[in-house]
């Protein structure tokens, strides 16, 4: 007779309800019932899936419990096999003794089995561990410690580094940029190293807030406060720039960072990218000091990679970068530095420095009539400033007010006589008058100052290709090529002045 299964009294409820559904619905449709049939037809749906849901359960448990099953009976036959052998020997053995070796034996064999398994799975972790050990690169991490190691490092970088070497050190002095670091400079150029340096400490600017600003005014702001050696290594750091266009770029940060990074190929002749942070100035102080420092030097390429993007990422405050004569822009648009100056000086009506850069960057958007106001406001601040007298007739000369820019520079030289470049300003309104002979002697007045440095090129430089320009137009070539000449070799990137002597000659051969 067949195996008939048992059902709960409940489970055979069930099936009853759903089948007096069944019925009920189809009375009802026949009565039109709807309202029945509305009500009823989910309820029996709900009971439906609910046998069905539970029958895939069974279903599931009963293959799950098939599997344990299995592999209880493969143990327990294993097990059984043992005994059933282990029954075997004893049956053989008859006396006390051998049954005791068997027990040690088999004892034995049990440890022995036990250590197998532990050992295989210990093989089996280890195997894995090293693996994700495997992709886990080794990175240096080494403190470097007081400036001569960091000196040393800072040579090295230089010497080794195969693509890109960025340097953030506020200040730029001569004590450390010595003329060893100026060869390792062009050394790594001419190898076509890219050198970014980040410069400036933003408590020199004189400024409330970070801006804009030229470098001359903050060259400026320095000597005024006596403070000049901070960016005494500034010209020769220029030259480079001059020299190298492109690879040697300098960054105006305004920061109080210091770190370096050295960006290379790994290869057998390269060390590695690596870079290093810390507390010392690198381009500040040279190696002879006391005073400690600490750094932390690292070839973790988290590091390498943050600390170029946060340089790359950072705003350049150098007017000349952001001006629109060279067709660049930052991030801080000239739009917002003029906000940022009004900002400024709202808080401080005395800000003589925020008025100046004002007046920058209204000149370098073609605002010459506001940049004039804002001229003369400053000269209520300094009346008896140079610069801001030469810098107020630039932009009258501009707007076409020749005569008060003339008066304009005449007040410079009253102020101090020994202000080159209002010289030459001067000469060239006289020229572009028509007097070319009281210009001339104002040109040769001016190569007979001071020199002072500055853009386009020094003052000399400038008087010199003024004189030329003048000589020409009166017809003594021959004098107007030596001061050109004279200007190349007193800088010899000056464009115009290569340009002038090229014309000069000739015209001078052609005659």
């Amino acid at each position: 007779m067949g195996y008939v299964k048992k059902r709960h009294w409940l489970e055979i409820a069930e099936y009853v309800s759903l089948a007096g559904s069944a019925v009920g619905i189809v009375a009802a449709a026949v009565s039109q019932q709807f309202v029945y049939v509305g009500l009823t037809v989910p309820l029996t749906l709900a009971v439906v899936f609910d046998i069905i849901n539970r029958q895939q359960f069974l279903r599931k448990a009963a293959l799950t419990q098939e599997l344990y099953q299995q592999q209880t009976d493969s143990i327990v036959a294993d097990v059984r096999s043992v005994v059933e052998s282990l029954h075997q020997e004893v049956k053989i053995q008859t006396n006390t003794q051998k049954s005791e070796e068997l027990q040690e034996t088999l004892s034995k064999d049990i440890n022995r089995l036990v250590t197998a398994q532990v050992e295989q799975s210990a093989r089996s972790w280890a195997i894995q561990i090293n693996q994700h050990l495997e992709r886990i690169k080794p990175y240096d991490y080494e403190l470097v410690m007081d400036r001569p190691a960091s000196r040393a490092v800072l040579l090295e970088a230089l010497e080794t580094t195969q693509e890109r070497l960025i340097i953030v050190s506020p200040w730029l002095t001569q004590s450390s940029i010595d003329s060893e670091v100026l060869q390792g400079f062009s050394q790594a150029l001419d190898r076509q190293v890219s050198i970014d340096i980040g410069w400036g400490n933003f408590r020199d600017t004189g400024l409330s807030e970070p801006a804009i600003i030229s470098r001359q005014q903050l060259l400026t702001t320095m000597a005024n406060n006596n403070e000049n050696w901070k960016y005494e290594a500034l010209p020769e750091l220029e030259e480079l720039e001059r020299q190298y266009p492109g690879k040697f770029r300098l960054k105006l940060l305004l920061t109080h960072e210091k770190f370096l990074v050295s960006l290379s190929s790994v290869s057998t002749k390269a060390i590695g990218s690596f870079a290093m942070l810390g507390s010392h100035d690198l381009l500040t102080w040279g190696s002879q000091s006391i005073e400690r420092e600490v750094g932390l030097r690292t070839n973790d390429p988290r590091i390498v990679a943050d600390l170029i993007n946060r340089f790359d990422r950072a705003v350049n405050y150098d007017f000349a970068y952001n001006s629109i004569g060279n067709g660049r822009k930052d991030s801080l648009q000239l739009s917002d530095a003029i906000a940022t100056y009004h900002r400024i000086i709202e808080t401080d009506p005395t800000n003589a420095i925020a008025y100046h850069n004002l007046a920058l960057v209204l000149m370098s958007q073609g605002k010459q009539l506001e940049a004039i106001a804002i001229y003369r406001k400053l000269l209520q601040l300094e009346p008896h400033n140079p610069v801001i007298y030469t810098s107020l007739g630039n932009a009258l000369l501009e707007v076409g007010n020749r005569s008060e820019a003339l008066a304009t520079y005449k007040k410079v030289l009253e102020i101090d006589p020994k202000y080159t470049y209002a010289y030459n300003n001067l000469g060239k309104v006289l020229e572009d008058e028509g007097k070319l002979t009281e210009a001339l002697d104002i040109y040769r007045q001016a190569l007979m100052q001071p020199e002072q440095l500055g853009k386009p090129a020094s003052a000399h430089t400038l008087a010199h290709n003024n004189a030329g320009v003048v000589l020409a137009k009166l017809g003594k070539l021959k004098e107007a090529i030596a001061e050109f000449q004279a200007a190349i070799e007193l800088d010899p990137t000056y464009t115009e002045a290569r340009n002038n002597l090229q014309k000069a000659q000739f015209l001078l051969g052609s005659g």
